[in-house]
């Protein structure tokens, strides 16, 4: 375990397991194919060689997956590591040629290994105490659930302590074949949207439907054209995967801290004074940097901070109407890039929560309309992304008119999307029955 401390008086912990290589050739090898692997040189009075991080050497490699596979644990005195083997390793065999494991890109915050292409062993670097929710939901969700659109459960590393909270090192799950994440899936459908916009004539403006439940045969024949039926066919299949995940968390009963519970006024009034206290916050931040923006990047920032009162206006609301629905575990970072696409399907990863958040506050329950909202707000980002992320694909004179009809694809795409999600969860007790309750709640988020 690496102690980091900061100047600044804070501390953090690391897990970064080390091993010494004194043979010249895999000195050479290290060198020359895996330096990042590389921590330092080591002298002794008998050797010279290299640390590296240890994740990068098949044989720690090999040892993690047999003593996982095992459920082994090891301890001393002052504490040790637990090995827990999942239903998904525990069924499974090994072919003849045994362990084969590569280390894959080195995220900011994890590093993943796969093994025989079938499981993947995500390491947390980041050390801390108590339950990390991924480990959490993924092992409920595929041990305790019917849902199987997350990752399997293949077992888990914990770093145990007398008189502490566990900490989660590591997750092994299977591996999911994709062709990438939901993210660029609709990129590239935003792409062929685009194009089939460049070739309208430039004075035609589609009529905006709004229903409570808008369904493909309500868009005006132009925009589904426009939209296409397999957009509208793979957005209806992400809802109906999303309302099934949440289905299953609401379904929770064994375990205290993932039993569903009843909002109440003090949860509301709490969940107020947090939005309240981030819109402070970020509206803060944006008036400190509106020196330094362009006159009209600027004045548009400005509009946004003339918006403070009507916002805390709208949250406020929460402190005042009671809400007959359920809270329970979510996602809680829920996005179009934590969604693999496999072609036929969407699979649901990355429970860890939001990334700047303590391991507690990511376990609280809350209404699942947090990870609608933010699935929703990821599809205003693709919208606009698309173009702004492409700017080599479409000329200066052509961006006003797609940004316009970016705005047209998502007020469609967004209600496409609830319909579906209100369709698969009704009569689930985190759906109000009340339509200005779940419009609350909507808005809230």
């Amino acid at each position: 375990r690496l102690q980091v401390r900061y100047t600044s008086g804070m501390q953090e912990n690391y897990f970064l397991p080390i091993a010494l290589i004194t043979e010249p050739n895999s000195i050479l090898q290290y060198s020359q194919q895996l330096p990042q692997a590389i921590l330092c040189k080591a002298i002794t009075s008998e050797k010279e060689g290299i640390i590296i991080d240890a994740l990068f050497d098949k044989m720690f490699q090999k040892a993690l997956f047999e003593l996982m596979k095992d459920g082994a644990d090891l301890f001393n005195s002052t504490g040790g590591l637990n090995f827990e083997t999942g239903k998904a390793l525990t069924k499974y065999q090994l072919p003849e040629e045994g362990i084969t494991s590569k280390i894959l890109g080195v995220e900011q915050t994890n590093t993943s290994i796969v093994y025989n292409d079938a499981f993947f062993l995500k390491i947390y670097r980041k050390l801390e105490n108590g339950i990390n929710p991924d480990l959490e939901l993924v092992r409920f969700l595929s041990e305790k659930s019917q849902f199987q659109n997350a990752p399997q459960y293949g077992g888990s590393i914990l770093f145990e302590q007398d008189g502490q909270s566990p900490i989660v090192v590591g997750m092994m799950q299977n591996k999911i074949e994709n062709e990438g994440d939901a993210w660029s899936t609709v990129l590239k459908d935003l792409e062929a949207y685009f194009n089939r916009v460049l070739t309208l004539d430039r004075t035609v403006q589609p009529a905006l439907v709004k229903k409570e439940r808008l369904y493909f045969m309500d868009i005006p024949k132009s925009m589904r054209e426009l939209i296409s039926r397999l957009t509208y066919k793979r957005i209806v299949k992400l809802a109906e995967r999303t309302a099934e995940m949440h289905i299953a968390l609401n379904q929770a009963q064994e375990d205290e801290a993932l039993t569903p519970e009843q909002l109440n006024i003090d949860i509301q009034t709490n969940i107020c004074k947090n939005h309240i206290a981030l819109v402070e916050e970020k509206l803060g931040d944006l008036e400190e940097k509106l020196a330094a923006f362009p006159n009209q990047v600027a004045e548009e920032a400005k509009q946004v901070l003339s918006q403070k009162g009507v916002i805390n206006q709208c949250l406020e609301q929460l402190k005042h109407q009671p809400i007959e629905a359920t809270q329970t575990r979510v996602h809680g970072d829920y996005h179009l890039g934590q969604v693999l696409d496999s072609g036929e399907d969407f699979y649901i990863i990355d429970f860890e929560g939001e990334p700047m958040r303590s391991i507690e506050e990511r376990r609280f329950k809350t209404t699942p309309f947090k990870d609608v909202a933010g699935m929703i707000r990821s599809f205003h980002y693709a919208a606009y992304g698309q173009l702004y992320l492409n700017p080599e694909h479409y000329t200066q004179e052509e961006m006003p008119l797609l940004e316009k009809w970016a705005s047209y694809w998502f007020h469609y795409v967004s209600q496409i999307f609830l319909t579906a999600y209100l369709d698969r969860t009704e009569k689930q007790s985190f759906i109000p029955n009340d339509k200005d309750q779940l419009s609350l709640l909507l808005r809230t988020f």
